[in-house]
């Protein structure tokens, strides 16, 4: 009996850990938002954005970070986990950075400059391997949408 209550007690105070711990990762959570116009189509990820413009909500909780972009006339949406974050200098710059393979673009990272963050992304081995004869005949371009 001893035993059954000494763990009973071990497991309500691991879930009094828990719960403190969940508490601080709401409190430690970080959200910003803003909104772009692509001149162009883009991939982002394994998505295709047409050209428009565009809002979208950056949300950073426990160490991870989601990036939901939906388009301003409503038909699209989506979401895309950050594959990989910077710390910058506070700065003026603030918008994606597209980058060219071929005749396709592809967003490589959102830069957050006012709070001194560069989200980035990694363009899909799939389409690398296609454009690899692209990339030979046209060098690559990058450009900054706000």
């Amino acid at each position: 009996m001893n035993v059954i209550r000494k763990f009973s007690m071990l497991r309500a105070l691991a879930l009094m850990v828990m719960a403190l711990g969940l508490s601080n990762s709401v409190a430690a959570a970080q959200t910003a938002v803003g909104s772009f116009k692509l001149p162009m189509e883009a991939h982002w990820e394994r998505a295709v954005l047409p050209a428009g413009e565009y809002s979208f909500k950056v949300e950073t909780e426990a160490g991870f970070t989601l990036v939901t972009v939906r388009s301003e006339d409503g038909k699209w949406g989506a979401m895309f986990p950050v594959r990989f974050q910077t710390q910058t200098p506070d700065s003026e710059d603030r918008g994606l950075v597209l980058t060219r393979r071929g005749e396709d673009f592809f967003v490589t990272s959102l830069q957050l400059g006012d709070l001194g963050l560069v989200l980035g992304y990694n363009i899909p081995k799939t389409v690398e391997a296609r454009s690899i004869a692209a990339l030979t005949r046209a060098p690559g371009a990058t450009v900054l949408a706000h």
